[in-house]
């Protein structure tokens, strides 16, 4: 191939415990530096993208719990999955600026304005992707300059 997309590490995030969590996104981090110089070393351009967050709930009754957890010192599991996704998406970011790579923020396509993915671009489990949300990174990616 002339190119190939590096996207993916939220099961990294998903399947791990809080204690084992930043030793994961440690493994992630090299792996993705792997995959990028393996491409490289065979003539393959590597383009990263950026991981999409979770949505959270925005009913009243969703507010109401994370107002209580927020007064308990409690974070919720979509914010505490998403604090990590969006972490790693800056390093993703960085690492890109770094090594002059090209970067698909998938993150931002699927975003509203607190970061969050939007509902409609979620399954009703509330984590895979919706067609909706493969149609819009679908056209955003086709009006990108990938330099391929």
């Amino acid at each position: 191939p002339r190119a190939v997309i590096i996207w993916g590490f939220i099961n990294d995030v998903f399947r791990s415990t809080p204690e084992e969590v930043e030793s994961k996104l440690v493994r992630s981090r090299e792996n993705l530096n792997a995959m990028i110089e393996k491409a490289r070393s065979r003539g393959i351009i590597p383009i990263v993208a950026t991981e999409v967050t979770l949505p959270v709930g925005d009913s009243w009754s969703d507010r109401i719990a994370g107002w209580v957890g927020a007064l308990r010192g409690k974070k919720g599991y979509q914010d505490y999955i998403n604090g990590h996704v969006v972490e790693m998406n800056h390093w993703v970011r960085r690492i890109a600026a770094e090594k002059k790579l090209t970067v698909l923020d998938f993150e931002k396509v699927l975003a509203d304005s607190k970061g969050r993915r939007k509902p409609e671009y979620a399954t009703q489990d509330g984590t895979h992707l919706s067609p909706q949300a493969y149609e819009a990174l679908t056209d955003y990616t086709r009006h990108m300059n990938l330099g391929i």
